[in-house]
């Protein structure tokens, strides 16, 4: 083909020759077009990788581990216990001469009080770690419910009503383990399993009831379920105390 049938066919084509073969040109170009087939082909495996995760299982975020069921644990105790023992206080309080008064003077100051033990156990907890805030938050509850099922008088039921007021907030420690020991994924999603923990355990007194007919029974069962919350507080990992953050306040005086 002469030269001059080449020139005019690269000029209708739009392609700038610039005095080189046709032929090399048309190599060249398809050359681009291969990389740029492979460029792009990269990148899309390249985001395809990174990009798209695996699909989760709808019942993913009902998996706990070991730590989350024994904070659930440390929940339902309590509420579970209240509950037994909540249906005979009316009647108690009654035969001792608690009436609509005292029963609004003891709810007053037990709130009262509350507002002193509350800051007073988050300190203990930062300071003396969460076990030890669990722990005693645990043994105050127990006691308070074995002084309402030895009462004998009045007296005994207003003492009843410090320990627990003062010391017993585990369901504030119990979000304060959750901070330490969930990942921040999923910290939401085990504080809602906190709140249903919350709600079961005021379910089971009802049922525990069912087996319960005097309130020496219901003293003793619910004072049982703490006790067995001492073994779940026992069974938890390190957590965030006194050591930990004596640590973080020295690595950080140090740098």
């Amino acid at each position: 083909m002469p030269p001059s049938t080449q020139t005019s066919r690269a000029g209708n084509a739009g392609i700038c020759t610039q005095g080189k073969p046709v032929e090399d040109i048309q190599k060249g170009n398809n050359h681009e077009v291969g990389q740029g087939s492979a460029g792009s082909a990269a990148h899309d495996a390249g985001s395809d990788g990174k990009g798209t995760q695996p699909a989760k299982s709808r019942w993913a975020a009902l998996a706990m581990e070991r730590w989350e069921i024994l904070v659930i644990l440390l929940t339902v105790a309590p509420m579970a216990g209240f509950t037994v023992i909540s249906p005979y206080q009316p009647t108690i309080r009654a035969e001792l001469g608690c009436g609509p008064v005292c029963i609004g003077s003891m709810t007053s100051v037990s709130s009262l009080v509350g507002l002193f033990g509350a800051p007073l156990v988050g300190a203990l907890s930062d300071q003396q770690g969460r076990r030890f805030a669990l722990t005693l938050g645990t043994l105050a509850m127990a006691l308070s419910f074995v002084l309402q099922g030895s009462a004998t008088s009045l007296s005994w039921l207003w003492l009843a009503v410090f320990p627990p007021a003062l010391l017993s907030h585990n369901f504030t420690i119990t979000k304060a383990v959750v901070a330490d020991l969930a990942s921040v994924d999923n910290r939401a999603a085990t504080l809602g399993k906190l709140g249903l923990a919350a709600g079961l355990g005021f379910m089971c007194g009802p049922v525990f009831q069912l087996f319960i007919t005097t309130f020496a029974q219901a003293t003793a069962a619910a004072t049982l379920l703490q006790v067995a919350s001492l073994w779940a507080i026992y069974l938890l990992p390190a957590m965030e105390g006194a050591e930990s953050g004596g640590s973080k306040e020295e690595g950080g005086s140090k740098g």
